[in-house]
This record gives structure tokens, sequence and C-alpha cells, in this order.
């Protein structure tokens, strides 16, 4: 359910029942709009073209790939990459997808430095269906001059935004913990090599004692849900209770609610 959520553009709201307020109002503010449309648009293919010196990364958002092989994309891959083309199931104002480019590599000692006169572009290209039933085009073109050299800061500084970094990296580094949930490996810790006899018990001895703390740990568990199950009736049996009682005995009357 959450890669199809997440790559559709769907919305996931967690409460007890469908009854509950929690998901009452959360429809509601989904469907809270001052158009009639509630600007909502579909079947979205989302393309990007850019100049020769800048690779494709991929892609963090409600996208899936189109797996559309393209000389623009790079080797390292974030997010959905290996691909110039992605597809959109839904989309609206609020839509946010997060692009990771990479410079191309180029032979020679000037591989990184680039003339100031040079400029690269990003064009994307976004095809939806809109609410009215018929296909839109919006073609998004942007130039950027290269930077190189120590003369070039200030430039970078008035290009910089840094809303737009934090929110980057705050997406980077969720989707590496989702995707590398042990950012240390074991065998960086203690090495490859072979253990000795004595480290070699200490850790049968551990693997001994999880091994018999299992059924107590299994066994807490099963009380604590049958504790909660309880309280739970319990709770319910009151509040029926309460609700038969005439409103001059019930202790709301008073102001206690």
């Amino acid at each position: 359910m959450k890669v199809a959520v997440e790559r559709t553009g769907g919305i996931v709201v967690l409460a007890e029942s469908f009854g509950h307020s929690v998901f009452k109002e959360s429809l509601q503010r989904i469907f809270q709009s001052s158009d009639n449309d509630l600007g909502l648009s579909f079947n979205g293919i989302f393309e990007i073209n850019c100049s020769k010196d800048v690779k494709i990364q991929g892609i963090i958002g409600p996208c899936t790939s189109l797996e559309k092989k393209s000389p623009l994309s790079s080797d390292t891959v974030v997010g959905q990459g290996s691909t110039s083309a992605w597809k959109m199931c839904g989309l609206d104002r609020k839509t946010s997808i997060c692009l990771v480019f990479d410079i191309a590599k180029k032979d020679g000692p000037d591989a990184i430095s680039q003339s100031t006169s040079n400029q690269f572009y990003f064009q994307f290209l976004t095809y939806y269906q809109h609410h009215e039933g018929q296909m839109r085009l919006r073609a998004t073109t942007l130039s950027r001059r290269w930077v190189a050299g120590s003369g070039g800061v200030q430039d970078l500084i008035d290009g910089f935004d840094q809303e737009a970094a934090a929110a980057v990296m705050a997406r980077l580094v969720s989707f590496k913990m989702e995707a590398e949930p042990t950012l240390v490996s074991p065998a960086s810790i203690i090495g490859d090599g072979e253990l000795s006899q004595h480290e070699q018990q200490r850790r049968d001895l551990a693997a001994y004692v999880l091994a018999a703390l299992k059924p107590a740990k299994e066994l807490d568990r099963r009380m604590g849900q049958h504790a909660a199950l309880r309280t739970v009736c319990f709770m319910e049996f009151l509040v029926r209770i309460m609700q038969k009682l005439p409103s001059r005995v019930a202790p709301w009357h008073h102001g206690f609610r």
C-alpha cells in the first residue's frame, strides 16, 4: 500500500473507523476549494529535456518511472532514475517533486570548470488531462550560466535558494533512511575476519539469553493486548450506562465532560 500511495499521489488517513472525526475532517479538508473543479488534473506525464552538460539522476516524489531510456540519464541513480519520463496519476497546484541532477563527466583537465559564457538549460514538459477532459501540455524552460572559480562566488550566493535547498536535503535524507535503513553495516564494525574463541563464546551466550527471553516477551505482549482490550470494553460499558442515565443525573449535566 505504501508504494501505491506514494507513486500515485494518493493520501493515507489513519483513523479508527470511517465515522471517526479524524477521517471526516481530513476528507473535508481534501475537497475544500473555492473552484468547482477542485484544481485536480489526471493522467499526467512529466518529461525532462536538458543540455548535454547535465545528467538526470532521478526524481523523488509522487510519480513512477516510464523507463524511457535516454542519454540524459546519469549512471548514479537517486529515487526513480534511469529514465527521462515519469507517470503522474494525479496532480494539482500543491504537487511537489524533487529533481536531482549531475554534471556530465568530461575528459581532460578542465572536466569540472566551465566557461562563464556557456549556458545550460532545463526544459520540463508536463502532459495532463484537464478536468474538462482535454489533454494539455505545459512547457517550462529555464536557462542558467555556468559559474567557476572564486570570482563567481557572489553569483552563486545570489542564485541560492535556502528554503529549496532545505526541502531537497530533507527529501534526500528521508529517502536514504528508507532505502538504506542500516547506515553502518555490522561487518564495518566487527571486521570481516574470523572471530576469536572468546568473542564467539560471548556471541553464543548472548544468542542463548535472547532465545530464552523470547517466550517471556511474547507473553508480556499478549498480556498487554488483553489488558488493553479489557480496558476498552469496560470504557464502552461505562459509556452505555451513562447514556441510559437521566440528563439530570448524568455527570455532564453538572459541567463535567
